[in-house]
């Protein structure tokens, strides 16, 4: 056949064109070396493909291998039933009386008596609640006062295992805080101390699995005992010493905030990597998980997902040892981090991470406002008066006073005398609670003085509700002080 001709040009071609066009007519004078190259070029992509997935595969293998590894030395002894708190709190929970736990939240919604308002408590809806519950309240105290709880998770099901323990201890923390607010209110305070200890030893049992979910749970179920202590406080301030001092040791104090987000952050990460992992592989080598097949191309996204994940996590980790939130430009380098995965779980794991300190510190805080207002308030039982600053408290009432855990200030306190203003949980009309009152609070993560406004509504002179991340809680002034 004959070749191809080229049209000469009218000027001079460099060599570089020469030979280009010279390996050009090489190709399409010979149909045989172009019927050779196609099928060569094709086999040769091929074997470049098996050799990169059997290269992913051993690499899916070798973490897999070393990440079951990680997790059976997470997960936490087994204990006998007998011995068990867990098995006290399942039993409580299938006690629970379910037409009346409707009846309640239909009744108050979010408005939930036993937190912010004084409104509700004779109301039937609440009494038969807190009635109809008392079976599971024998054995949710009963489960208290054992030492451990085994909730039997399956590590190796990565984000697949079960947590619905997690919402049934946190409905449970609400049948318990309930009772124990209107125990205060009518003047029982050693049973509410007794309940809301119990709470607190629900929180407890909750970190026994060191991973971030059951750590958050935690901190949710701590908060709803935080929550109800507060109420009480402002709203049925105990009268004698040794109340106050049932309080203080129902209260839990060992909060350390960067010690449980670098535990619960170091046990997260094996376990999310397990669930990455069964994605890759499959539940041990199945080819489904989770429902989906599981394909052989599927390693191929494997090693960038985990390298991603990977530099995240340890950016994650080197904030938590320096005890500081992640945001800013560290925020930008943990987003930069996740993108370079499929941002499938990258994404998922290092964006809702990054909020991870913020809640222990929060819970931190919580716990060191509820021990400055037990003191203040026993301080007034001893003088008679409230202290005019907390370094008053020092030493009698409190060894020091403790340091806000997010840049290590000093707590505030002030005097008010403007009231506080509340909605009422059956309409919008706002009422007086207070003429004056004592607000204990900490500047917060911002670090700015926001006045103490959190947790509740203060509407200002236009109504726009103000939102504020100061810590803050609230004491009631017997009197009003002198113009």
């Amino acid at each position: 056949m004959p070749g191809f001709r080229f049209m000469q040009p009218s000027e001079p071609e460099s060599p570089e064109a020469v030979h280009r066009r010279a390996v050009a007519a090489w190709y399409l004078n010979d149909r045989h070396r172009l019927l050779w190259n196609v099928p060569l070029f094709i086999c040769t992509a091929l074997l470049l493909l098996a050799l990169a997935l059997a290269g992913e595969a051993r690499s899916v293998s070798k973490a897999r291998a070393e990440n079951l590894t990680e997790l059976d030395a997470l997960k936490p002894a087994s204990i006998a039933d007998e011995r068990n708190a867990a098995t006290l709190y399942r039993e409580a929970f299938n006690a629970r009386d379910a037409a009346s736990s409707t009846a309640y939240y239909r009744a108050f919604g979010n408005a939930t008596p036993a937190w912010g308002s004084d409104v509700g408590l004779d109301q039937p809806a609440y009494v038969n609640y807190v009635e109809k519950h008392a079976a599971s309240r024998e054995k949710l105290m009963a489960g208290a006062e054992l030492e451990s709880a085994d909730w039997n998770l399956n590590y190796r099901g990565g984000y697949a295992a079960l947590f619905t323990h997690i919402n049934q201890m946190r409905e449970m923390a609400r049948v318990m805080a309930a009772a124990a607010r209107l125990e205060a209110s009518k003047g029982r305070h050693p049973e509410a101390a007794r309940l809301l200890g119990a709470i607190y030893r629900f929180g407890r049992h909750l970190e026994t699995d060191p991973i971030l979910y059951s750590c958050l749970a935690s901190i949710s179920v701590t908060s709803v005992a935080d929550r109800t202590l507060e109420a009480i406080l402002f709203f049925h301030p105990p009268e004698r010493q040794e109340y106050l001092d049932g309080y203080r040791s129902a209260l839990r104090t060992d909060r350390g905030s960067q010690a449980a987000c670098r535990r619960s952050l170091r046990g997260e990460i094996p376990l999310m990597k397990r669930t990455l992992i069964m994605f890759a592989r499959g539940y041990d080598d199945s080819p489904e998980v989770m429902g989906f097949e599981v394909s052989c191309l599927t390693p191929i996204w494997f090693g960038s997902e985990l390298h991603a994940f990977d530099a995240g996590a340890a950016l994650l980790q080197s904030a938590c040892d320096e005890n500081r939130c992640v945001e800013g430009e560290e925020m930008s380098k943990v987003l930069a981090q996740a993108t370079r995965g499929t941002q499938v779980f990258s994404q998922q794991f290092l964006l809702s991470s990054c909020a991870v300190l913020e809640a222990f510190h929060r819970s931190e805080a919580d716990g060191q406002k509820l021990v400055l207002a037990l003191s203040v308030l026993g301080f007034r039982l001893r003088t008679g008066a409230y202290p005019k600053r907390l370094e008053d408290l020092v030493p009698q009432d409190l060894p020091e006073i403790p340091k806000e855990p997010w840049h290590g200030r000093t707590w505030v306190m002030s005097k008010e005398s403007y009231g506080w203003v509340e909605k009422r949980p059956d309409s919008n009309a706002l009422r007086e609670i207070g003429k004056c009152h004592l607000r204990i609070y900490s500047f917060g993560s911002n670090g700015r003085d926001d006045g103490g406004r959190c947790h509740w509504i203060d509407p200002d002179e236009t109504d726009h509700v103000v939102v504020s991340d100061d810590a803050a809680i609230r004491l009631p002034l017997m009197e009003a002080p002198a113009p």
